[in-house]
C-alpha cells in the first residue's frame, strides 16, 4: 500500500469526506429505523455517533489515524453547515411567506407548524 504524500494526503481527505458525506446523506443517515436530523433535534447525530460512523468507514477504507481525524473534522464541519443552512432556509421561508400572508396568518401558520411537530414524534419530515 502506498503512503499518502503531503499533496496527496489533502486530496485523500477531501475524497474520503465527500464519500462519507454521500453515505451520510444517502440511506446511511438512519439509525434504528429513525431518520436523523429531522424534528426538533432529538434524533440528530451526536459527535459520539459521528465518531463511531467514522470508525466503521475507516475500517472499511483502511484509513490511517490522520485520515480518520481529518474525516471526522470534515464531517462535523459539514454537519454544522447543514444545520446553519436549515436555519437559514426556515428564516427565508418565513420572510417569503410574509409577502403573501398577513401578520395574523403568518402567526397562525407558525402555530400550526409547531402543533404538527409536537404530534409527530416518529421522525418523519413535516409534510406542510
Amino acid at each position: 500500500m502506498k503512503l499518502p504524500t503531503p499533496n496527496n494526503k489533502k486530496k485523500t481527505l477531501i475524497i474520503a469526506g465527500a464519500l462519507a458525506t454521500a453515505l451520510l446523506v444517502g440511506g446511511a443517515a438512519t439509525a434504528g429505523g429513525k431518520k436523523l436530523g429531522h424534528g426538533d433535534g432529538e434524533h440528530q447525530m451526536s459527535a459520539e455517533r459521528m465518531e463511531k460512523r467514522v470508525e466503521r468507514i475507516a475500517s472499511k477504507l483502511e484509513l490511517s489515524e490522520d485520515q480518520k481525524a481529518g474525516m471526522l473534522e470534515i464531517m462535523l464541519a459539514n454537519k454544522e453547515r447543514m444545520q446553519q443552512q436549515k436555519l437559514s432556509n426556515r428564516e427565508m421561508l418565513k420572510e417569503e411567506l410574509s409577502t403573501v400572508l398577513s401578520a395574523e396568518q403568518l402567526e397562525k401558520f407558525e402555530s400550526m407548524k409547531h402543533k404538527h411537530r409536537g404530534k409527530r414524534g416518529d421522525g418523519k419530515k413535516d409534510q406542510e
